[in-house]
């Protein structure tokens, strides 16, 4: 997948972009530089308009503990030293063009990896956007997600064709998926009656528009994000617009379009909302409990 996303990224650049990562796969992958060596201090990036950093710049746990030892004595606090010690790398990295030198100037960073944690960035002026690997380039995502969406762009596909006949056998056809991965992949939006139900909801209204020349569409669609695994918030805030426009008698059914475990994300964020701390405790040992009976 990270291959797949520095692919699209240095042909989205015309080969302009930089990339950094781990040593040991430097000549691998022909990256420009490595980390803990040429993110501090070089000028080799100065002016490059965009860089691109793949991994986290992760020490030996090991030898920050026996210098952290050496230093305090104890162990207490260590988690915080050694965050600090990644983010001074990542500080390091983004400061490779000399930004400040050019004040006129964009430049684009990409740090490709999980977990990173960058909002501290923020205050250098930086202004942080996360995505998911997907959503550059769907080959960059997981084998489900680049196979839920080339589901989209064969629905797109048969709209831009006239046409609004919506079957698992025909999405087969379109995507080159088995049909029973289909039906497997469509039962996280209820099914392939409900996910055409409502595809068409969104069709209908733009039937003469170009809205739907592009599977990028349906992409950006919230309950779309929920199911491909890109955004949980998204689909909350359609749950609750949900309640605000039917009240809670037909929450339940609402709720059931989706997988066990989205509605548990959703529940897991609506309850906070709604219930104190000391009853969301107790509830959600039993909420937990339920749904793990219902996966059984």
């Amino acid at each position: 997948m990270a291959i797949a996303l520095l692919f699209f990224l240095n042909l989205f650049f015309a080969h302009e972009l930089c990339r950094l990562g781990l040593k040991r796969y430097a000549e691998t992958l022909k990256f420009d530089g490595w980390w803990f060596n040429d993110n501090r201090g070089s000028n080799a990036f100065k002016s490059q308009n965009a860089l691109a950093a793949l991994g986290t710049p992760q020490i030996n746990v090991g030898s920050a503990q026996d210098e952290y030892l050496t230093l305090y004595g104890t162990l207490d606090g260590f988690e915080d030293y050694y965050q600090s010690l990644v983010d001074s790398e990542v500080t390091q990295f983004v400061g490779r063009p000399r930004a400040h030198l050019y004040p006129d100037r964009e430049f684009i960073i990409y740090l490709v990896g999980t977990g990173h944690k960058i909002d501290y960035l923020r205050h250098l002026g930086i202004n942080i956007v996360s995505c998911h690997a997907v959503e550059l380039d769907p080959e960059a995502g997981t084998r489900k997600q680049f196979s839920q969406y080339k589901i989209l762009q064969a629905v797109t596909r048969i709209f831009q064709a006239g046409r609004t006949k919506i079957t698992c056998a025909i999405l087969a056809a379109e995507t080159g998926l088995s049909i029973d991965y289909i039906k497997k992949l469509v039962a996280g939006l209820g099914g392939i009656k409900a996910f055409k139900k409502w595809v068409l909801s969104l069709y209908n209204p733009y039937r003469s528009s170009t809205r739907f020349s592009n599977p990028d569409f349906l992409l950006n669609q919230s309950r779309i994000k929920t199911w491909m695994g890109l955004d949980q918030v998204a689909e909350t805030k359609e749950v609750l617009k949900a309640l605000n426009d039917y009240g809670w008698r037909d929450f339940q059914e609402y709720l059931e379009q989706f997988t066990i475990e989205i509605q548990a994300e959703i529940w897991a964020i609506l309850l906070p909302l709604i219930l104190p701390d000391e009853v969301l405790a107790i509830d959600g040992r039993a909420l937990s409990d339920r749904y793990k009976g219902r996966r059984k």
